[in-house]
């Protein structure tokens, strides 16, 4: 693993567990619409949150210079790298109200909503196939990956939760990224005692 990875790895872990600190801090003084000032605690765990998160996008933007720099995961993967995540944050800002919301006089849309909500989860397995570079698939991972998310949806209310699969799967996206860093060094220790 490269610094770069290494990096990510640990970034990726602490914006876990910097959300846990940050919603328990947030539930403890249930001040989740602005009903009451403040606490010292939110405001230090909000910006350890957004830190952490500002840190892993610089991070994650050198991966892409020096994958351009070096060549080594040839030019498609960085590109993937930079217009996966934008075209999942694009589809998710039309439907943020969930797929098959509209109504019934808006039939076509919904439909539309529904292609583009699985071409979200198409572009985020593609993403997550080639996330760690050029021929490093972490198939473990991303068979839990995916399992998690279902498991997660089918859990739930078919019609509310079924709504929200792609962004369910964002959402699931960062604790994938820290399995899928175990996976791979798994796989380089196996690899080396070979």
């Amino acid at each position: 693993m490269t610094k770069n990875q290494k990096l990510e790895w640990a970034l990726s872990g602490l914006i876990i567990a910097s959300w846990y600190v940050l919603m328990f801090v947030v539930l403890q003084n249930f001040g989740l619409f602005a009903s009451k000032p403040a606490t010292a605690g939110e405001i230090i765990s909000t910006l350890t949150f957004i830190s952490v998160c500002g840190a892993f996008i610089i991070n994650y933007i050198v991966k892409i210079i020096l994958s351009f720099v070096r060549k080594d995961n040839g030019k498609l993967i960085p590109f993937v790298w930079i217009f996966a995540p934008a075209a999942c944050a694009v589809i998710s800002c039309f439907f943020a109200n969930g797929i098959w919301t509209f109504n019934k006089e808006f039939l076509f849309l919904n439909i539309i909503s529904v292609v583009f909500g699985v071409i979200e989860i198409i572009i985020v397995n593609c993403y997550y196939a080639v996330f760690y570079g050029k021929d490093r698939v972490m198939l473990i991972s991303m068979i839990l990956y995916n399992a998690a998310v279902w498991a997660y949806v089918l859990s739930g209310s078919h019609t509310t939760r079924i709504c929200y699969v792609h962004n369910v799967y964002l959402i699931m996206f960062i604790p994938a990224v820290f399995a899928g860093y175990i996976e791979f060094m798994v796989r380089t220790k196996l690899s080396k005692n070979k």
